[in-house]
């Protein structure tokens, strides 16, 4: 029964918060597009592969930015650990994962602009990845909150 009414309270959370965006056949909203295009423009730029956006990662994300919109976590990085053992108990041959956030940033070329001014962030967006999850929440006063998730995971030879 408790974990009923976790899983409630969670739903009831996510839908409160989310971002209020227009939402493609995809499911995700344009501006999580938007920010996916805006990256992989960039890495493409540099010579870097691009990243494909990966379902569990993205679940993770938007959660993590609807907790921070909501109030329950610091924007920030809380509970990482966490949300990595999630997707990686999901996902087989992940070598790395690491997460950049933010938040009052209303456009994507902002957020990407954002991102590479901090060394620590600049070097997740430039990393060795493949895979991307990203989450965008807005609460109630109309405040965006990013989470996106990058990781590099091992693809079998075909």
């Amino acid at each position: 029964m408790r974990d009923f009414f976790i899983t409630g309270l969670i739903i009831f959370t996510i839908l409160s918060c989310e971002d209020k965006s227009e939402v493609t056949d995809s499911g995700y909203s344009n501006f999580e597009v938007n920010i996916l295009n805006e990256v992989n423009t960039y890495r493409n730029d540099q010579s870097l592969a691009t990243v494909e956006m990966n379902d569990i990662m993205w679940e993770q994300a938007r959660i993590h930015s609807q907790m921070m919109a909501n109030g329950q976590k610091d924007p920030g990085t809380d509970n990482i650990n966490e949300r990595y053992q999630v997707i990686r108990n999901q996902i087989d041959s992940i070598a790395n994962l690491q997460t950049v956030v933010a938040f009052r940033i209303n456009e994507s070329t902002d957020l990407l602009n954002y991102w590479l001014s901090f060394p620590s962030f600049s070097k997740i967006v430039k990393g060795d990845f493949n895979y991307t999850g990203i989450g965008v929440a807005e609460n109630n006063d109309g405040v965006k909150y990013t989470t996106q998730i990058f990781a590099k995971i091992i693809l079998e030879e075909e």
